[in-house]
């Protein structure tokens, strides 16, 4: 009985780090994917599948490092 409720236990917690992995991981790879070309209804592939206050936590966080958004055509093209 107890090594049936040790194994139940690990396989439980082993199946809950690889969810957190994973939703860790598009995090990342959306955070990377972001560019001055990203806007809220533009989003880069890694990120289609974020919601969307991750998404818009990520971009904000991406225009603040980088001075604000600065599209294909600099500046003036995002007036």
């Amino acid at each position: 009985m107890r090594i049936r409720t040790a194994v139940v236990l690990l396989a439980l917690l082993t199946g809950v780090t690889a969810c957190g992995d994973s939703a860790a991981k598009r995090r990342e790879t959306c955070r990377l994917a972001i560019d001055g070309t990203s806007t809220k209804t533009e989003r880069p592939r890694a990120c289609q599948d974020l919601g969307d206050q991750d998404y818009e936590t990520l971009r904000r966080e991406w225009v603040r490092k980088n001075g604000g958004v600065i599209g294909p055509g600099g500046p003036a093209a995002n007036r």
